[in-house]
């Protein structure tokens, strides 16, 4: 398993260029916000302070998004 740190210096690092993504980019975002990415993380076991903050971390990075966007992904990701 990865360690929380360096997933979530990649996350900050998305989301703060997250202004760059185009509305309706269907390249990366159904792959970042999809089951691979997202889902993974979801299912992290939560085990100290690291974990906690990369949590954090992708909630703050979704928030980044304006939610149609993300709600189309996570629509596309279900077919």
């Amino acid at each position: 398993m990865a360690d929380p740190q360096d997933i979530e210096a990649s996350l900050h690092c998305i989301r703060y260029s997250s202004e760059a993504v185009p509305l309706g980019e269907e390249a990366n975002l159904p792959i970042l916000f999809g089951n691979d990415i997202l889902g993974t993380l979801a299912t992290r076991p939560i085990s100290g302070k690291g974990e906690e903050r990369l949590r954090l971390t992708v909630v703050c990075l979704i928030r980044t998004f304006p939610l149609p966007q993300i709600l189309d992904v996570a629509q596309g990701d279900r077919s």
